[in-house]
């Protein structure tokens, strides 16, 4: 059986639904053991009794799967352009993979530059903040804030349509 991922609700709660029965039930987040473990979880159905394996998403926006060339560059000491593409994105962050092998930790600040796949292929100038390093070629990374919030040609990019 496969794993099923399941989002953190704005209220910490996460809504299951078992596989085998199809009954729902809604469960606080932090409750389930472990549950953000890359090999998912164990779950016990109240009703039917059988165990599925689920995974819990605690991110706060929702993310989009991408395939945006483009470069990014350490800001501090100040790096060369590196290539880079854009696996997944949302309004707080971004997932990209890296062509070369990258010296970037945790908490390092970089920019970003990509296109969107967009109409007007909208050009995207970021600061971030180096947030996950999986390996020699991923890295996730949070925008970092701006005075007018969130990056409206983002949040138009992720609209569903």
């Amino acid at each position: 059986m496969s794993v099923k991922t399941f989002s953190v609700n704005a209220k910490g709660m996460v809504a299951l639904n078992c596989p085998f029965c199809g009954d729902s039930s809604i469960k606080q987040a932090n409750s389930l053991p472990n549950g953000n473990q890359p090999t998912g979880i164990g779950v016990n159905c109240s009703s039917c009794g059988k165990t599925y394996v689920i995974q819990i998403d605690f991110r706060q926006f929702f993310r989009k799967n991408t395939s945006l060339n483009g470069f990014y560059s350490k800001l501090v000491p100040p790096g060369g352009l590196e290539r880079m593409t854009v696996v997944d994105i949302s309004l707080g962050g971004c997932g990209f993979t890296t062509s070369r092998p990258h010296s970037l930790n945790p908490d390092d600040r970089i920019k970003l530059v990509f296109n969107l796949d967009d109409a007007k292929h909208t050009r995207v100038e970021k600061d971030a903040a180096v947030r996950a390093v999986k390996g020699t070629h991923q890295i996730g990374c949070e925008f970092a804030p701006t005075a007018s919030g969130y990056d409206p040609d983002i949040g138009l990019y992720l609209r569903p349509t």
